[in-house]
């Protein structure tokens, strides 16, 4: 078996409403949180232009979401904005007004139960996806934020710890391209 990328905007335009989201729903994953966001929140963010994401699926004799991934944009907040050469705050478009810069986003990385895809991956397919649009559009940064367990394996790819986020339940990690 060979996954098949499919991004989750063209399920809905190939299929009924209610078979999308019947397929999205029988996804399973030790990730609860990744597997909510699929069930519940993943169409809302495509149907708003809020977010993409992509489905690896087993299409061979029963469709089923392996994996996906969902990336999109936002913005994080540089505190020492001011404190950061010129060139560098400018070439990562931080706001001398409000210190904020443009980033992407990976806001999940999810393997389902049972499925042989391995978390690099799931990584290289979004950050694969995040270049083909940095060619088009820019924006230096690639933010995400992951559990204390994930931490070494984002580093490994080059991206480094910045701080907790607000709930302090997740880390935030940043790559500058």
């Amino acid at each position: 078996m060979v996954p098949v990328m499919v991004p989750l905007h063209s399920l809905t335009e190939w299929m009924h409403t209610d078979s999308v989201k019947s397929l999205l729903h029988s996804f399973r994953s030790l990730d609860q949180d990744g597997a909510s966001f699929l069930r519940c929140e993943a169409l809302h963010a495509e149907e708003e232009g809020i977010a993409r994401t992509y489905l690896f699926m087993d299409i061979s004799i029963r469709t089923k979401i392996l994996a996906f991934f969902t990336i999109g944009t936002s913005h994080m907040y540089v505190p020492a904005f001011e404190t950061l050469d010129e060139d560098l705050m400018s070439s990562m478009n931080v706001s001398a007004r409000t210190g904020y810069a443009p980033t992407y986003l990976i806001s999940h990385l999810c393997i389902g139960l049972d499925a042989d895809i391995p978390m690099s991956a799931l990584f290289d397919s979004a950050m694969s996806m995040i270049r083909c649009s940095w060619k088009t559009t820019g924006c230096r940064l690639i933010r995400l934020d992951c559990s204390d367990t994930t931490i070494g394996f984002f580093e490994s790819k080059g991206f480094t710890y910045i701080r907790k986020n607000d709930d302090q339940d997740l880390n935030q990690m940043l790559y500058v391209t």
